[in-house]
């Protein structure tokens, strides 16, 4: 119970927890994606000292564009298995209506690579952080359950 008298949610908790977490791993997989792609082709164009580029080519570049070719689908099932979360949490009555729709738009944004995967780190790294340090007064209204 917390000072108010209202039992605490654990499930709640671990659901937000695990929302978080899922969105982090979409977030790697954009990542991965576009490191596989740049790494590919550095791979093909320089080489290295000891080995030349062809050699490097025929070793990495198959794997290389095979993350990259699978990357962006792990992600996309992992951000949809955080908007799952999120969807769970609105029904159970831990969010409302406000912050499922930010979560959601965050985490599709945070699909796309580049600055906008940051906006959506930042936006679930703050949340996550400013709920945290601040439990009577979090980001988004928690809706009153009856």
């Amino acid at each position: 119970m917390d000072s108010n008298g209202v039992k605490s949610d654990s499930l709640g908790d671990d659901l937000t927890a695990t929302g978080n977490l899922l969105t982090g791993v979409s977030t790697y997989f954009v990542a991965l994606e576009k490191f596989a792609y740049s790494n590919a082709s550095y791979v093909y164009k320089y080489g290295t000292t000891t080995t030349s580029a062809l050699q490097l080519t025929l070793r990495n570049k198959e794997f290389q564009l095979a993350v990259a070719k699978w990357a962006p689908m792990a992600g996309d099932l992992v951000g949809w298995g955080a908007a799952g979360i999120s969807v769970s949490q609105y029904f159970r009555g831990d969010i409302g209506g406000y912050e499922l729709a930010t979560d959601l738009g965050m985490t599709y944004i945070g699909t796309k690579g580049g600055w906008a995967t940051a906006a959506s780190l930042a936006y679930f790294g703050g949340k996550g952080i400013w709920n945290y340090y601040n439990p009577e007064n979090p980001l988004f209204p928690v809706p009153i359950k009856h």
